[in-house]
């Protein structure tokens, strides 16, 4: 499913906003984003797109809403792995990683989606100490 709703975001995007950018690539690790302003700001083409199709941007809204319902924190943040193959291999090695304070300022989408998601930073402590793990169960 979560690659049809990754496909399906693409794919309401205008001509302008190419089908594989990086809104889709964030889109599928934190859909929290489209609420965020300052990135919305940053995708003219997503913005217009919801400004003149608001069925669209509804569809979007509800596509984060049922993330927030229906994800348990485990799996949103093995969702931003996957969309940050990157980060994922730093945090297989040092799961701490998350702690550190130049985070901030070295990997803002994962501070992004910290802030944008605050149920998975008790995860993430209970997590901390333990080795690199893709089973959503937890």
């Amino acid at each position: 499913m979560i690659a049809i709703v990754h496909v399906e975001f693409a794919d309401t995007l205008p001509p302008q906003v190419p089908p594989h950018c990086e809104v889709s690539r964030i889109f599928h690790g934190n859909p929290n984003i489209i609420r965020d302003p300052s990135y919305m700001s940053q995708w003219t083409g997503v913005r217009d797109l919801f400004d003149n199709d608001p069925a669209v941007r509804d569809y979007v809204h509800q596509l984060a809403n049922d993330y927030d319902r229906n994800t348990r924190p485990g799996e949103k943040w093995h969702r931003l792995l996957d969309a940050n193959p990157d980060f994922a291999n730093r945090y297989r090695r040092d799961p701490s990683i998350v702690e550190d304070s130049n985070l901030r300022n070295d990997e803002p989408e994962i501070r992004e989606f910290i802030k944008t998601n605050p149920d998975v930073r008790p995860y993430l402590e209970d997590h901390a100490s333990r080795s690199y793990n893709r089973d959503y169960r937890d």
